[in-house]
């Protein structure tokens, strides 16, 4: 007989129940930061509920079986698929990726005038798929090599389900691009961060850990972005993490957004400290921040994107650089729901 899903992962959840919550009180007890402990906590909670759905979802599944009156059997197969959902829907509406507002570092590898254009490129395209789905962008900062190419860009995206829809974009991005006649094609490699922001109690920093630095922000080739001294840089002295904002109109709103942005990396390097240290598995922590592993390749001449965790080719890489990347989310959105249930509590 075949093998229910469902079933066969709720009796998992069920057998390594003690060792799922050691792992996760120990988690929030090694942190310092509220964030992380209450993200362990729902996690506590979304597992207790599973369990409870799935002693239903596991009875009413015996019932179908043991049943041969067919009126019967059409009342339990109608509870079985409403407790099915409800047990996707715990995982959804309770899960790390439904957080609203996130950060999206982009970071090239290689400073040449090639990798400049392609997170010139990527940025504009997430720009665009935001704009499609009224979510709200900004470009907090964009930082130059000393060639003048961009190298970083942080960029900010704001509302209901932009978590949801970008958890799958960390991770290292290539393109393939032609760089002239009888040269060879050239690779190159972007590395994107996913974080999410906290709430001010969630990570709080004394100022004797801050090294506040105001400066006048200069755009490509000297071009001002900002023509006052209003630029904002905060430096974290015990771990030596900075971050910036240029593009706010006052110096006290760019401190505000440096401060924002800082605090969303130092969960980042939190969360990477404990899976080193205590050796969780990622996926208890509140994002998966960074895939090493190549997850996407923009193949500029055969006019393809790859997809590597869904094995997929989409076509016209120029129609999807304008912003079209629904067919890619919609890639995710397909195996996520078993993805989720099964992945989420491995141990």
């Amino acid at each position: 007989m075949a093998i229910n899903p469902v079933i066969d992962k709720i009796e998992y959840l069920e057998k390594n129940y003690d060792d799922i919550i050691s792992s996760l009180l120990e988690t929030g007890a090694c942190s310092t930061y509220e964030k992380i402990k209450k993200d362990c906590g729902i996690k506590i909670s979304m597992l207790d509920k599973l369990i409870d759905l799935g002693k239903k979802y596991k009875e009413v599944s015996s019932s179908i079986i043991k049943t041969k009156d067919e009126f019967i059997l059409s009342d339990y197969y109608k509870e079985k698929d409403f407790i099915e959902k409800e047990i996707y829907s715990v995982v959804e509406n309770e899960s790390r990726d439904k957080l609203n507002d996130i950060l999206l570092v982009i970071s090239i590898i290689d400073e040449n005038e090639d990798a400049g254009v392609f997170i010139s490129d990527l940025s504009n395209m997430y720009i665009k798929f935001c704009q499609s789905k009224n979510l709200k962008t900004n470009i907090i900062s964009k930082q130059y090599s000393q060639k003048g190419y961009i190298k970083e860009i942080n960029l900010e995206v704001k509302g209901p389900g932009a978590g949801s829809l970008f958890k799958h974009e960390g991770g290292l991005h290539t393109a393939i691009k032609n760089p002239g006649k009888n040269r060879n094609p050239l690779k190159l490699g972007i590395y994107i961060q996913v974080l999410p922001y906290v709430d001010k109690k969630d990570i709080i920093l004394k100022p004797s850990e801050l090294k506040i630095e105001v400066y006048h922000s200069g755009g490509h080739g000297g071009q001002s972005v900002n023509t006052t001294d209003s630029a904002v840089r905060i430096v974290h002295l015990p771990t030596g993490l900075s971050a910036e904002s240029q593009n706010e109109r006052s110096q006290h709103q760019n401190k505000k957004l440096a401060l924002k942005v800082l605090k969303a990396k130092l969960l980042r390097l939190e969360e990477e400290r404990i899976i080193k240290e205590k050796k969780v598995r990622r996926n208890l922590m509140l994002f998966d921040y960074i895939n090493k592993d190549e997850v996407r390749k923009y193949d500029y001449i055969k006019n393809i994107v790859f997809d590597y965790r869904l094995d997929v080719s989409f076509k016209n890489l120029g129609n999807i650089l304008r912003g079209n990347m629904q067919d890619i989310m919609d890639g995710f959105l397909k195996r996520d729901e078993m993805y989720m249930l099964k992945e989420m509590f491995s141990i």
